[in-house]
């Protein structure tokens, strides 16, 4: 179980006013040069192989906390299935272009929460027409998954898409056995604390957790997808793979993130992982958004697989060497106990299906 750990070393809050700008635009969760969600761009698309959006531990557990090793062998559902896939993209079905649009529509639901969206602001989103826009939502909410109110005007997830999310649960039991974690990393530190998944070539956020500092990072939502070697956390998922996987993941979404991403290129995704081995952590010193800056660690399983990421994010004033050192080491100490109560919830599955 976690350990209570003493109090992080606070950065003072005279920021405040200058780094505000953390809290613009950003709100929405998009970057202000993304190209619209619901037309990738076909280089993008091509050479992604899929669409993408995007605490404290005692002195003694720094010298104790190995360094990151690279696994060398990944499991079928992580990057051998994307890898082993053709890399000439079959012509788009009709049908499939509408169903790819229809899951954009819940998506953009989806990061907004529960405020919902207009009609009109749905469309410009996702770059659909007005006639697009409406048939597609329509559909969602004659389904159940999108509910519109009259009063407001807004639409928002319905219940259909709830119960989609009930059945995914159990399939989620570490994002279930981390909530804990991530809620005592949030008190402990003050900054926002994220839990981020493996899926193929990317990194999915599920959940975060806020501190109480004035100014939080709103850069991540849950239900964003970021190509892996982008933000802390998805760099130190990508560190602990092995070298070849490495090289066909950044080939792959190398398009990407030029567009993106600009500050993410090979040679800087390189030095973190380089970084983030001899560490134990990755340091995000602000490559996606200036002065936003972050540290994330792998959590592996029970078979030493990295299946996810801890990071923290905070404005650089907050991440100077000493602190981030201690919360790098915080974040380890955390994802060791993470995989330690796998290891435990498995055995009490083992036992009651005994």
């Amino acid at each position: 179980m976690l350990r209570a750990a003493p109090s992080l070393p606070n950065a003072g809050a005279g920021h405040a006013i200058k780094y505000r700008f953390t809290l613009w635009t950003h709100y929405t969760g998009f970057m202000p040069n993304d190209p619209p969600l619901g037309k990738p761009d076909k280089a993008i698309t091509a050479a992604a192989g899929e669409s993408t959006n995007a605490a404290t531990s005692p002195a003694h557990d720094q010298a104790a906390a190995p360094a990151i090793q690279p696994v060398s062998a990944l499991a079928a559902a992580s990057v051998a299935a994307p890898a082993a896939a053709s890399h000439e993209t079959p012509p788009e079905t009709a049908g499939a272009q509408t169903l790819r649009r229809g899951l954009a529509v819940l998506r953009l639901l989806t990061r907004l929460g529960p405020g919902g969206l207009r009609m009109g602001e749905i469309g410009r989103r996702l770059a659909l027409n007005k006639t697009t826009a409406i048939r597609l939502t329509r559909t969602l909410v004659d389904e159940g998954f999108v509910l519109h109110d009259q009063a407001s005007g807004a639409y928002r997830l319905g219940p259909e898409a709830f119960a989609v999310g009930l059945a995914a649960a159990p399939s989620y039991e570490l994002q279930r056995l981390a909530a804990p974690a991530l809620r005592a990393l949030a008190l402990e530190s003050g900054d926002t604390v994220l839990f981020t998944v493996l899926h193929g070539i990317e990194s999915i956020c599920l959940s975060r957790a806020e501190g109480d500092f004035p100014i939080r990072n709103q850069l991540v939502k849950a239900g964003d997808r970021w190509p892996l070697g982008v933000g802390a956390g998805s760099c130190a998922m990508l560190a602990a793979l092995s070298d070849d996987d490495i090289t066909r993941i950044l080939a792959r979404n190398a398009a990407l993130r030029a567009l993106r991403y600009p500050g993410c290129t090979d040679a800087a995704v390189h030095r973190l992982i380089h970084e983030t081995r001899a560490l134990g952590y990755c340091l995000n010193p602000g490559l996606v958004l200036e002065n936003s800056w972050a540290i994330g660690v792998p959590v592996y399983d029970i078979h030493g697989r990295p299946v996810a990421s801890l990071s923290l994010a905070a404005i650089e004033q907050r991440l100077g060497p000493a602190r981030r050192a201690v919360l790098g080491n915080r974040l380890m100490q955390v994802s060791r106990e993470l995989t330690g109560l796998q290891g435990e919830a498995g055995n009490v599955g083992e036992r009651q299906a005994g």
